[in-house]
């Protein structure tokens, strides 16, 4: 990950640039969950499926996530976090996270951070929020 903080999108707004998955990560992935979709790990199917190359398993992404977010707390505490996903992102692809911190007075004293998942062209993959105990 490559982070890139003062984007001039607001004071406390964060983007992130994730490395992209390798073929070899996919199927790490697919033994770790246990899911052998053939999308997923099998790029002749993922074509076949009209797919541009394999799909990354969801986990990829929370994973991205979970450990942006874990950066961004620096030394405080992810407290909780959800995200919801809108389409696929793909072997190869650069995805980056953009993030900004919110006032939400129901969230205090944990600081309220709004992310979303960009893949090229700007298409959203994901977005959602998180609680951390500490200003970011």
């Amino acid at each position: 990950m490559h982070r890139v903080t003062d984007t001039g999108d607001g004071p406390q707004s964060v983007r992130i640039l994730m490395r992209p998955v390798t073929a070899e990560n996919a199927l790490q992935m697919a033994a770790l969950t246990r899911d052998f979709h053939p999308w997923q790990v099998v790029p002749q199917a993922a074509k076949k499926a009209g797919q541009p190359s394999l799909v990354l398993h969801s986990a990829w992404i929370s994973g991205l996530v979970s450990t942006a977010l874990e950066q961004m707390a620096s030394s405080g505490r992810v407290i909780q976090w959800s995200i919801k996903y809108h389409g696929s992102a793909y072997l190869g692809e650069r995805l980056v996270l953009e993030a900004c911190v919110v006032q939400d007075a129901k969230a205090e004293p944990a600081v309220k951070i709004l992310f979303r998942v960009l893949g090229p062209a700007r298409k959203l993959v994901a977005e959602g929020e998180a609680l951390i105990n500490e200003a970011v």
